[in-house]
């Protein structure tokens, strides 16, 4: 992507979940030595400066609210969502900027493909807390299929990413743009595959 491999004439929608990393992060990540474990086994090639760089610039071991975590659980989910899921949706919206059209799934708890049951919803899952949620998701994914253009009649506006870097945030009571959480330098750096 950050060589413009492919081609640029097509359109795309994409979404990944407000804690994607979740379900693959072990209550054991309390513990920062297994977490360092942990991203050793994910990335076995990673040298010693490039995890020390993960853990104390990227991902330092500071839980006041300064980070986008306060836990070291919720450490441990941010950095899996990011390196696995989340700056991957990201890169595909920085490579087609104006063609593409992000969303956030965030409602609770927002794991690794929750939003599928909100996307295949017929009435009857019991999984789904909110219709009109699924409905205005069925909405955008359907009309973006007939169209290349996702729109809803009882949903906002979907507007496609730019450089401003927005995403629609679809959460149980409200489905509104946000800034784009991914827009930022850790993602840079999963971006440039140092592994």
């Amino acid at each position: 992507l950050t060589k413009g491999r492919f081609n640029p004439n097509v359109s795309l929608i994409v979404g990944h979940n407000a804690d994607e990393g979740l379900f693959i992060t072990s209550p054991g990540t309390r513990n920062s030595s297994f977490l360092t474990t942990l991203v050793g086994e994910a990335f076995p090639n990673f040298s010693h400066n490039l995890t020390d760089y993960i853990f104390n610039d990227l991902y330092p071991p500071v839980y006041n609210g300064s980070y986008d975590y306060r836990s070291p659980v919720w450490r441990a989910d941010l950095l899996f969502s990011e390196a696995y899921f989340t700056c991957s949706t990201n890169a595909l919206t920085r490579a087609l900027p104006n063609q593409t059209y992000p969303y956030i799934f965030s409602v609770f708890p927002a794991l690794h493909s929750m939003d599928s049951s909100y996307v295949w919803y017929d009435g009857s899952s019991s999984a789904v807390g909110n219709t009109t949620i699924a409905y205005i998701l069925q909405d955008y994914i359907l009309t973006f299929i007939k169209s290349g253009i996702p729109s809803s009649t009882i949903g906002p506006p979907f507007q496609p990413w730019s450089v401003s870097g927005s995403v629609l945030n679809v959460d149980t009571s409200d489905v509104a743009e946000m800034k784009d959480p991914t827009e930022n330098e850790r993602c840079r750096f999963w971006q440039r595959a140092p592994y």
